[in-house]
């Protein structure tokens, strides 16, 4: 539904800002409601308006604190043009709604950045802003809400239109409401006074940790565990146990068939996928036993007697399935410093967050798209090999660049993952297959980069590797693509990177 914009209202913290719509808003001629510092600003730069204080017949009351608190102000802001009891209530106090709210927060990150005393932060804490904003992005079927000073060159496309659409609107309103949360949960974060905060923030319940990455750091956690998992026995926790259940997770959740995975510092070790479940566990614990020891295990089916009594010949810190047999739990029972987790829902993530010195990263999350791939040269994959390919992929897309995996029957036999290049990583993949005893003919080696150069290829070949799964996108692929018909490699480009770092 497309709404017309006649009537706005405005109240913009750095009033400057705003110097890039006021053309358009003179051409338009909107009626304009604004609080009386942004309202002084518009009349200055000779947009006509109404002020807060003339319209609701109010001054600012407590040196400014209670402005535009006011039911005149929020019932024209969540008036519903379609619905009769609104309507009505229209008509009787004369109320005439907003088509759009434009609101500027006080600035309580960067006024934190500069260390100020508590009394400035105190008063840089906005209550009616926040109201606002959120008024109108709960009627966003009827109003459009801007929120940050990012999203006003977009306004201005949109007041030179004149109407806003209903998808634009509720763009808007989702953002509106990313902006009240990590506003609020920097607040949160000042008063709990850990960790210095900067203008993204996370949400969620804080608990404290054993210790950081290292014992002379301090951790902590911020989320809800308790909605996603359950622990079933061991102790609290840490800070490394989470990054690893992190990693286990993510990885487990490319599989829908029964498959399992052993997480050793964030890289995976040993990842297999059988439709026999009672196997999957073995499997994954071959493809490298001795990183496994220590690690992180993961199952996306029941933990079995079996599975109980396989792991009982090893340490592991975290053992994470969705459920546990009565006879398994027994086992696990006879040391109850392992540590037992019920999955119960896992995260869906459309985004990563990552921090880095000078601020945040911020980025859509990776999904595999194996319809773009594409045969360049050799024999077609069979059937079997495919699924291998699309298995060595899912791993692949998890470890450090640069990587490589080589699999085989869905089992994970090699790895070579965070060198500063190719080669090495095809190396290590190759001497980790072989120190436990895997044979490489029928394997198929995947790459998370484009291959460069002809060299790693040459040491698939000289192991008897013919099937390869890479992105392409090198400036020598013509060559790369060349050297593979010549000896007779079967190719497929995937057409997408899989870095991760």
């Amino acid at each position: 539904m497309d709404k017309k914009l006649k009537r706005l209202f405005i109240s913009w913290y750095d009033k400057t800002s705003l110097e890039g719509i006021l053309d358009v808003l003179k051409e338009r001629q909107v009626e304009v409601v604004a609080s009386d510092g942004t309202a002084e600003f518009l009349r200055k730069k000779g947009i006509s308006c109404l002020s807060v204080s003339e319209w609701i017949g109010f001054p600012p009351l407590l040196e400014g604190r209670v402005k535009t608190l006011h039911p005149l102000v929020f019932a024209s802001i969540l008036a519903r043009d379609d619905h009769e009891i609104d309507q009505l209530d229209v008509t009787h106090y004369s109320l005439k709604p907003f088509d759009a709210v434009l609101v500027e927060l006080y600035p309580f990150e960067k006024t934190l950045r500069t260390g100020a005393e508590e009394n400035e932060m105190i008063e840089k804490i906005d209550i009616g802003g926040v109201s606002l904003i959120r008024a109108a992005a709960k009627n966003y079927h009827h109003v459009l809400v801007i929120s940050r000073p990012e999203q006003l060159f977009s306004f201005k496309e949109i007041l030179l239109r004149g109407y806003t659409t209903l998808p634009e609107r509720k763009k808007f309103a989702k953002e509106a409401f990313s902006r009240t949360m990590t506003y609020d949960a920097t607040i949160y974060k000042w008063f709990s006074e850990w960790p210095p905060i900067d203008s993204i923030v996370l949400s969620g319940d804080m608990m404290p940790l054993r210790y950081g990455e290292n014992p002379d750091q301090e951790g902590f956690f911020v989320g809800d565990l308790s909605f996603y998992v359950d622990i079933l026995q061991g102790k609290t926790l840490s800070y490394n146990n989470i990054l690893d259940v992190s990693a286990a997770l993510t990885l487990l959740k490319e599989f829908n068939e029964p498959a399992a995975v052993v997480i050793k510092h964030g890289n995976a070790c040993g990842v297999a996928s059988h439709k026999d479940e009672d196997l999957v566990l073995k499997l994954a614990l071959a493809s490298d036993p001795l990183s496994a020891f220590g690690g992180i295990i993961a199952k996306n089916r029941t933990v079995t007697l079996q599975d109980a009594e396989e792991l009982s010949k090893m340490f592991f810190e975290i053992l994470i399935a969705p459920d546990f047999t009565h006879e398994a739990l027994a086992v696990f029972r006879k040391n109850e410093k392992r540590i037992l987790l019920r999955l119960k829902s896992s995260p869906e993530k459309d985004w990563q967050l990552r921090e880095v010195l000078f601020g945040y990263l911020l980025q859509t999350s990776q999904r595999i798209s194996a319809h773009n791939w594409e045969l360049v040269a050799g024999d077609a994959f069979s059937d079997h090999e495919l699924e291998d390919a699309l298995f060595g992929v899912k791993v692949v897309k998890h470890l450090l660049s640069n990587a490589i995996v080589i699999v085989k029957d869905k089992q994970l036999i090699g790895a070579g993952m965070g060198q500063p290049n190719r080669v090495d990583a095809v190396r290590h993949a190759i001497e980790k297959a072989h120190r436990f005893g895997f044979s490489l003919d029928g394997s198929i080696l995947v790459s998370d980069g484009f291959f460069p150069f002809t060299d790693s290829l040459e040491l698939a070949l000289e192991q008897g590797i013919r099937h390869v799964v890479e992105p392409g996108g090198s400036l020598r692929d013509k060559e790369i693509i060349q050297f593979c018909q010549e000896k007779k490699i079967s190719l497929i480009f995937t057409h997408q990177r899989y870095f991760k770092h």
